[in-house]
């Protein structure tokens, strides 16, 4: 691909400038967000447009105003290591996509998604993918050729009745300040460990499609602004680590919403991995959840793991949102199938 900033003449009216975001055109970005009441502080945005990767790749529509006066509508995509069928590309997940009130109605989502993706398949096989919400999936299956890999693989594990009471008003939801149980054999740590990639390397994802969550993606990923993530590790008597468990814990729905945001094992000690999820479980129910929520797809390895830990699917109509996951693929002929993808609560743009 191209890196350098590009403008298209996409009609008398409209131009396009895209490229790998820079500060400027993050400033613009910010604007529209602004202007569509959708705001997002600085430091997020900068951490999704600018920090990972050399940056994400943007598109933004804007009149003869020029590109801060005028600015009309984006697609945004950032790019992730991505494996597939047992070799390394470089992926985008699709999650910003935004056009102002006023510029509605002439398909500039379409268009600047379809530019976008000319510009990304030019570079080599790659693929598009990413976690639209319900009411903008319609248009990316329909309009942009999208694949879905639905039902989305929403897992819950309610906190006995608390998540009931807090629906019914009988429960306020909080968040508590808790220390890990000595109880157990997990630690909490502040940082990534720095021998991550080497359970990486012994986890069930070193062989599955799907983003490539080694030390460098984690490393940006755990950066968010504005996250309170809690890392939880099991070693052995050796030092080596066994288990990675990263949650989060946000008043969210209307409740306090736990997240098992990654699970990473050793393939080779289930008892290590049952031991360390049920910790974090425990973990976030002394912490005030309510509810706890994971992403695992069916035939992934790890929905053994969730299973044991009592988590069970949970239907779509019954979902605080509705979620779909899809993709485009570019230069590819091998199918990508939900048996092969691995998904987690990393994957998301949102929490």
């Amino acid at each position: 691909m191209n890196l350098d900033p590009q403008i298209t003449e996409l009609d008398d009216q409209l131009s396009v400038w895209s490229g790998i975001a820079t500060p400027e055109t993050v400033e613009t970005v910010a604007m529209m967000f602004g202007i569509e009441d959708q705001h997002r502080s600085r430091a997020l945005l900068n951490w999704q447009y600018l920090e990972h990767l050399g940056g994400a790749f943007v598109s933004i529509a804007f009149t003869r105003q020029g590109l801060k006066r005028g600015a009309a509508g984006m697609y945004a995509a950032f790019p992730v290591r991505f494996r597939i069928q047992g070799r390394s590309i470089l992926a985008y997940q699709s999650f910003d996509t935004l056009t102002l009130a006023e510029h509605r109605g002439q398909g500039l989502f379409v268009r600047l998604a379809e530019l976008t993706y000319r510009k990304i398949a030019s570079a080599g096989p790659s693929l598009v993918y990413g976690i639209p919400n319900g009411e903008s999936f319609g248009g990316f299956a329909r309009r942009l050729d999208w694949t879905p890999l639905d039902p989305f693989p929403l897992l819950v594990r309610p906190v006995g009745s608390r998540y009931f009471r807090v629906r019914a008003k009988l429960r306020k939801p909080r968040i508590m300040q808790n220390s890990l149980s000595g109880e157990t054999m997990c630690t909490q740590v502040s940082e990534l460990p720095d021998d991550f990639d080497e359970l990486y390397a012994r986890s069930s994802y070193a062989h599955r499609d799907g983003v490539i969550r080694d030390h460098s993606y984690l490393s940006w990923r755990l950066r968010r602004p504005g996250s309170t993530y809690r890392l939880l590790q099991s070693r052995d008597g050796h030092g080596t680590l066994k288990a990675l468990v990263i949650t989060e814990l946000v008043i969210k729905h209307g409740c306090a919403v736990g997240y098992i945001m990654e699970a990473i094992t050793d393939s080779s000690n289930p008892a290590v991995a049952r031991d360390t999820l049920s910790a974090a479980v425990v973990d976030l129910k002394r912490s005030g959840a309510d509810v706890i929520l994971g992403w695992v797809m069916p035939d992934d390895p790890q929905r053994d793991l969730f299973r044991q830990a009592k988590f069970s699917p949970l239907p779509s109509y019954l979902a605080p949102i509705e979620l779909h996951l899809g993709f485009r693929l570019f230069g590819i002929n091998e199918p990508l199938t939900r048996r092969h993808f691995s998904l987690s609560y990393l994957d998301s743009d949102t929490v």
